[in-house]
């Protein structure tokens, strides 16, 4: 295939904070809302730093369609793993400072099919020594 062109067997990319894929486990995430709409479909999902990135896994994501951020609810923002609607919107603002309250952000459902785990290389093992 052409440099720049992925092929169909190839995986789209997204990126994540790894404290974003984390709510998965610790808040029951099952959306996440972007700026743009991804494909449906599945993405590979890298974190950490962005020259030097972490897989952490697969999702199959599925767009939901466009929503003014003013029309987002605490439903929305349980559904991405925050506890309030709130603590979403200062998030998103976060990641995108131009941000307002009529900009269209477009709410995908996700599902983890592939969960990377980390090998001795990726993080460091401590052990403790017995007292």
């Amino acid at each position: 295939h052409r440099r720049g062109k992925a092929s169909a067997g190839d995986k789209r990319r997204v990126r994540m904070t790894e404290a974003n894929w984390q709510r998965i486990h610790t808040h029951g995430k099952k959306r996440t809302i972007r700026l743009k709409p991804l494909k449906n479909g599945q993405h590979k999902v890298l974190g950490g730093p962005r020259f030097k990135p972490r897989k952490l896994g697969i999702l199959e994501t599925t767009c939901l369609g466009g929503f003014r951020v003013l029309d987002l609810t605490e439903l929305d923002a349980s559904l991405d793993g925050f506890d309030t609607l709130l603590e979403l919107i200062i998030e998103l603002a976060h990641r995108n400072p131009k941000l307002t309250a009529s900009t269209i952000v477009y709410p995908h459902e996700i599902q983890i099919v592939e969960e990377y785990i980390p090998t001795t290389t990726d993080a460091q093992i401590v052990e403790i020594p017995a007292e």
